[in-house]
């Protein structure tokens, strides 16, 4: 089975990566002298999050702030964390969903930050909020799972999405309530609001997913917020014969029609049963 799957390559990744690098690099194009401080500025203008920009009506800047970056260690966490998990969702989410799902963060995100600092003013720069919103989402799928970072790139830590999604929230929370409400800020560029707000998407989004439950991929309402002739519309799962009752040609054949649905749409387009057909039939194939 493991031979003859292969894992779809993602393909919204690669050009959000891209986007973003590339845009970082136009930024030290023209912050060169041969360039002119007045393009940079008129760029940081219509492109950075701040208060006057949007009370000018710069509302684009809300889709744009994620793409200025002014540090090159920022620049290369975000695109290693992106890249991380951008390739995990995307196979469970697909390509729109995950494009849609990092937008939706940094939208939140940004609106809350401009919420908080309408009177406070200010900018925001980064894509933190969107990653906020993915780790969220991934926590949410797999709170459990190990994951082991190198604390300053030196310390090895082990630590599961879940507990790392805590610490974030703790951190933003203090930071939140006892400096950036007051309009104060910790000494460097950090934007709490912005995180919980991308957190919040993320949340959310896990919430609306019909796949929690491992039946698809859409975003929808939850059931108590569908009327009852949408819930009674739904229908119910059709009952699927044991592994060890089917035989081996047929299972085998079962199992490569399963894993040409994962090669064509990715893993969250497979149904309930036919995730619970493949993890049978792997425990049925190694006892034999």
């Amino acid at each position: 089975m493991q031979a003859d799957y292969e894992r779809e390559k993602p393909r919204v990744l690669p050009w959000l990566l891209g986007v973003i690098a590339g845009v970082f690099v136009l930024q030290l194009v023209m912050s060169s002298p041969w360039v002119g401080p007045s393009v940079s500025a008129a760029f940081l203008r219509n492109t950075v999050l701040s208060i006057e920009g949007i009370r000018a009506g710069k509302i684009w800047t809300l889709l744009t702030y994620p793409l200025v970056h002014h540090d090159l260690l920022e620049i290369i966490c975000l695109l290693l964390v992106l890249y991380w998990l951008g390739r995990e969702l995307e196979a469970v989410l697909g390509a729109r969903r995950l494009l849609g799902l990092f937008a939706g963060a940094l939208v939140v995100g940004g609106l809350c930050w401009v919420g908080v600092h309408w009177w406070h003013g200010g900018s925001l720069t980064g894509a933190f909020p969107g990653l906020c919103g993915l780790l969220v989402f991934y926590a949410c799928l797999y709170p459990t799972e190990p994951m082991r970072l190198l604390l300053a790139f030196i310390i090895p830590v082990s630590i599961t999405p879940r507990q790392l999604v805590l610490v974030l929230l703790m951190v933003d929370g203090f930071a939140f309530v006892f400096y950036e409400c007051l309009g104060g800020t910790i000494g460097f560029a950090y934007a709490p609001s912005a995180h919980l707000g991308g957190m919040a998407m993320g949340w959310l989004c896990h919430r609306l997913w019909r796949g929690q439950g491992g039946s698809g991929t859409a975003f929808t309402l939850p059931h108590w917020g569908r009327n009852r002739s949408s819930r009674a519309a739904v229908p119910a799962e059709i009952p699927v014969r044991p592994v060890s009752a089917i035989g081996p040609e047929d299972l085998r054949a079962e199992v490569d029609r399963i894993l040409d649905k994962i090669n064509a749409g990715g893993f969250g387009t497979l149904t309930a049963a036919e995730k619970r057909t493949l993890d049978e039939a792997k425990d049925f194939l190694s006892r034999r």
